[in-house]
């Protein structure tokens, strides 16, 4: 539901403008920019609609494939992308999600990110992203 926010001195009439603003549409699905094998760095697209008020931050959030908890990556939020989310730990899977932040309060979260696992293999380290929407039952 809309917050309207008219003249507190003032009836507005008719004719008046009342300025409404709500909590911003929810931004882009997070994408993998890069990683490594204890940390991701993210990239989204800004939400579509901002609300009628500017996007302040941004809040990303994250949740192990074993769990259903999801949890903030950050003690504070973010200013946009990318952002890089470490402390992961190695070949454990993820997926991400995010929420635009203005005046009024929290969008709803962003589509989840695809299953992310970050994998090392032999000599050299090979990070890969796994969908597991993908893969045939």
């Amino acid at each position: 539901m809309p917050t309207r926010h008219p003249s507190p001195t003032t009836k507005p009439s008719d004719n008046d403008a009342v300025a409404v603003t709500e909590v911003p549409s929810r931004p882009g699905q997070p994408q993998v920019a890069s990683q490594t094998d204890t940390s991701v760095t993210l990239s989204w697209d800004g939400p579509a609609w901002d609300g009628g008020s500017p996007v302040l931050q941004y809040v990303v959030e994250r949740r192990e494939m074993r769990g259903a908890r999801w949890v903030r990556v950050h003690k504070s939020a973010v200013a946009g992308p990318p952002h890089t989310v470490t402390d992961l730990l190695a070949a454990s899977c993820y997926q991400f999600r995010v929420h635009a932040v203005n005046a009024v309060g929290l969008s709803e979260p962003s589509p989840m990110s695809k299953v992310i696992a970050c994998v090392t293999t032999g000599q050299n380290a090979i990070y890969d992203t796994i969908d597991v929407t993908d893969v045939e039952k």
